[in-house]
Order: structure tokens, then sequence, then C-alpha cells
């Protein structure tokens, strides 16, 4: 044995290549044999076989997207099932949705039903695949306000807004699914992304991002603009205007003068001599101590806050003898 098996590796060496041809085509003839013997018999296994789903209406939207294929048990020769395993000629079922927006689902039973009367290759025996849902919605449209919630804006530190907020498109066309446009608020807040704002705004938004893709907006972008300013804290003595003081007696004020301090945008300052600030005391608002609140009556518009140091004011009271 050892003798005849040197002999054959002998007959294998490189000089003689043309043995090793004959080696593999004998191989390959009986693999070839071997596969198509094995094609020819019956088999039962599970493939996944295309489906494909026809509607007629051209102003519906997927919701969810549609499966493409069901898994089947089927019955048949090897070749057809080897063949099938790779698409060759493959026909996918055919299933027609009538309504589709209507439609919610394909019960397990309508797939089996579908399966026998289309599948022709070979034996169905039975449609593993449960209920498939259906999310198809119709196309519509409304029109939104859109608003920048000027309290979520993020200002660097005394920065904040000292104009209006001007939305290039204030009311904007939205289209897409109907289920999706009826949760939709009437009005739809629009976020600034940049932090730390310390300059004037003047930026392009992409409305898309705010929602699924089931909603288009047209326009799709919109520009924001508004001012941006820097507050200044300084203070100021006011005068202080009795008012209601009895004249039967003198009654005088202690402090006819008290502190304030302003808040106000930088761009307003120096503040003009013309600044009025009015502050009274009413004596009709005379504490038991002595002391009356002082209340801002007017001041301009462009002050964005205003507070007193001294909130209270004493009185003096002298008779007349």
């Amino acid at each position: 044995m050892k003798i005849a098996g040197k002999g054959f590796l002998r007959w294998l060496l490189p000089k003689k290549s043309e043995n090793w041809r004959i080696v593999l085509f004998c191989v390959f003839t009986a693999f070839t044999f071997w596969l198509f013997n094995a094609l020819n018999k019956n088999y039962t296994t599970v493939i996944d076989y295309p489906i494909l789903f026809t509607f007629g209406e051209d102003s519906l939207i997927l919701i969810e997207e549609l499966p493409k294929e069901i898994k089947v048990d089927v019955s048949g020769r090897g070749w057809n099932l080897f063949r099938r395993s790779f698409w060759y000629g493959k026909n996918p079922i055919k299933i027609a949705l009538d309504n589709p927006a209507q439609t919610k689902f394909i019960s397990k039973s309508t797939l089996q039903k579908l399966a026998a009367e289309q599948i022709e290759e070979f034996k169905l025996n039975y449609v593993l695949t449960d209920t498939i849902f259906i999310r198809i919605d119709r196309e519509d449209f409304r029109f939104i306000h859109l608003r920048v919630d000027s309290s979520k804006i993020d200002f660097a530190n005394q920065y904040h807004i000292a104009s209006p907020i001007r939305i290039s498109d204030p009311v904007v066309k939205v289209v897409g699914a109907e289920s999706r446009l009826s949760e939709l608020p009437d009005t739809l807040t629009v976020f600034i992304p940049e932090n730390t704002i310390d300059e004037n705004i003047d930026l392009n938004i992409t409305l898309n991002e705010f929602t699924d893709k089931q909603i288009e907006f047209e326009p799709v972008q919109v520009n924001i603009q508004f001012e941006v300013d820097r507050w200044e804290v300084f203070t100021r003595q006011v005068s202080v205007v009795p008012v209601n003081f009895p004249e039967s007696r003198e009654t005088q004020l202690l402090d006819s003068l008290v502190e304030i301090q302003v808040k106000v945008g930088e761009r307003y300052l120096p503040l003009p001599d013309s600044c009025e600030f009015v502050l009274v005391a009413d004596y009709n608002k005379l504490h038991s101590d002595s002391s009356i609140q002082v209340e801002i009556i007017h001041y301009p518009d462009y002050i964005d806050a205003i507070e007193l140091t001294q909130p209270h004011v004493k009185i003096r009271a002298q008779s007349n003898d």
C-alpha cells in the first residue's frame, strides 16, 4: 500500500500537470451528477417570497414602509426551490388595496388565500408570516402660524432682545399625511439654535427639522431677525411727589429724594435730560409707622426695568401752634 501511495504521489508531480486536470475533471463530473440528482428530488423548506402592494390613488403617503416579502412553507423539486432561492423568475404575490387609507391590516388567512392562488411553481403548505399592518394616509395640507419663544433664547450675560422678532413667513403651508396634520398645533414654536448670543440675529431656519418625514413645509426655510443689546445698570436720585397730603397742618416728607436703580439698553445711553421718572407718595396709604410706600407712576418706555432702593419714605407732621 505504501508503494502504491508513493506511486500515486509521483503521478501527481508538477511535471505531470495533465494528471491534475484529469483528477479535477473527475471530481467536477461527480459533483455535477450528484447535484443534478439531488435537485431532482422533492423537498420541503421555508423561503422568503416577494409581495407587491398595488393601489391606484396618487395622493397617498406611507406612514410606515410596506413589507416586501413574506415567509412561506413550500414543497417542490429541488431545482425549482434552488432557482427561487435566488429570486430567478420569481413573480411577486400581488396584494390589491382597494381603499388604502382605510385598510389597517392584511390578516394571515388573507395572505394564505392570495399565496395559494398566485404561487404556481410548487405546493404551498402554509404561510408563516402573521398579520401585516398597513399605515397609509391621504395627503392633505393646512396653514399654521410660526412664533419664536424669546424666553428660550440663550443670550450672553447682560445681553437681551432689543426689538420685535421678525419672521419672513409668519404663516406657512404644511403638506403631509392627514393624521400627522391633525396632530400639529395651530402655532408652531421655532427655536433659535445659537448659544450665548451677543449680536444681532439674521439667520435661516429649516422648518422640516421640527417634524417627521411625513410633513413638509412651504417654504422649507424662514428667515428670522431681531436686534440684540447689552444692559447697563445705573442709579439716579429722583424727587418724590406728595399726593393727598392734608392742608390743615404742616405735613412733610422726611425723604423728598429716593434712589432708583435703572436697567436700560446700551443704545439709549447716556439718558437725555428730558428723561422723566415720576414717583409719588400717597398720604391715603399712610402706614401706622408713619411711612408711605413709594409708587412708580411713570418712566420712559425704553427702560427695561426700574427698582427702588428705598421703597418707603417717612413723614413728619407739625401742628399749627
